[in-house]
């Protein structure tokens, strides 16, 4: 039975492709955490981030970008993603989780089986 696009707690839903085609939230335990600072990644969502701030705030295309941040208190994206990153790694030296340990040990289990991880 699904309600409202989700699966209820005994019955997993039907996909094409399987499981590993769209990972469902409920089912992951939300311990999946991927830290990617490649500057290619952001790229895109900072020329959104930059023309919606311009839009807003009534300027040129060619205005220095850093009076969009400091007018608005916002931080540029690329700069959020890496302070969030250094957060969550600082959490977990800080109080050992347990999940967060346990990824590794299974991604290099994964890997010997020559399975994707």
């Amino acid at each position: 039975m699904f309600h409202r696009g989700f699966a209820t707690h005994n019955e997993r839903p039907r996909r094409p492709g399987g499981w590993r085609m769209q990972p469902y939230p409920h089912f992951t335990a939300a311990c999946e955490v991927a830290f990617d600072a490649r500057p290619a990644m952001a790229d895109e969502l900072l020329a959104v981030q930059t023309s919606f701030l311009r839009r807003m705030l009534g300027l040129n295309t060619r205005s220095m970008l850093v009076v969009l941040y400091s007018e608005t208190g916002l931080w540029s994206l690329k700069y959020r993603r890496v302070a969030l990153g250094l957060r969550y790694l600082l959490y977990v030296l800080e109080k050992r989780p347990a999940l967060p340990y346990a990824a590794p040990a299974e991604v290099r289990a994964l890997a010997l089986e020559g399975q994707p991880s």
